[in-house]
């Protein structure tokens, strides 16, 4: 059989990756048990793009002893094997990311965002304070191609969204606390949003919250 490299970004691959991968499905529900009345507590699912793929499951014991170890002699069979980078038991209120996008559950809620590492700003808008106008952070635009634009000294309302939100931010639960990680900061703001434009009136639009506004105006 003649040896050929295959763009592992063009149209082929995928369907390579289904071909190699076919059957994962009736593995992964085997190593649970052998019906589906069987399985049911389980509340095993497997979602699957190619070679990417999520497992859901009732606990983290069943995943780690029972489907993991079948995943990984069905790949073995196959010449493959798991990437350890990418590998991971996670319960669903920390999160994952999948196909660039975050997916994670919040208070009974189902979240989905882009991915930080998949998200990349084409341009920087900011003041002309000395952290932005830094030759450290010019560098770093320029290295990822990120432009940045600065709006005229003593001009704030060119930057009228960030200020804004920065403001509200800061005087609603940003200066409140004292945070020990970026994780910790990151979820007080997720829960934040969430009710800002959930469950939070506005009086400036009669009383009603954000979430109600787009719905009227739907």
């Amino acid at each position: 059989m003649p040896r050929e490299r295959f763009n592992q970004r063009g149209v082929i691959s995928p369907a390579l990756a289904n071909w190699t991968l076919d059957g994962l499905e009736d593995v992964v529900h085997a190593s649970v048990a052998s019906t589906e009345r069987k399985r049911k507590p389980f509340k095993i699912h497997v979602v699957r793009y190619a070679d990417d793929f999520i497992i859901t499951g009732a606990t983290k014991a069943v995943l780690q002893h029972q489907v993991r170890p079948a995943i990984e002699a069905f790949l073995k069979e196959r010449g493959l094997e798991l990437s350890d980078e990418k590998t991971q038991i996670t319960h669903i209120s920390q999160g994952f990311d999948f196909l660039g996008q975050n997916v994670r559950k919040y208070t009974g809620k189902l979240l989905i965002t882009p991915a930080r590492k998949s998200v990349k700003p084409q341009t920087i808008r900011s003041d002309n304070g000395p952290e932005y106008i830094s030759s450290k952070l010019v560098l770093w635009a320029e290295k990822r191609g990120v432009r940045l634009e600065y709006i005229q000294p003593g001009n704030p309302q060119q930057n009228a969204y960030v200020e804004r939100y920065n403001r509200t931010v800061r005087y609603d639960w940003l200066g409140h606390y004292l945070f020990e990680s970026i994780t910790e900061v990151q979820e007080h703001a997720t829960r934040w949003m969430w009710t800002y434009n959930h469950e939070r009136p506005n009086m400036a639009q009669g009383g009603i919250t954000p979430k109600q506004k787009l719905a009227r105006a739907a």
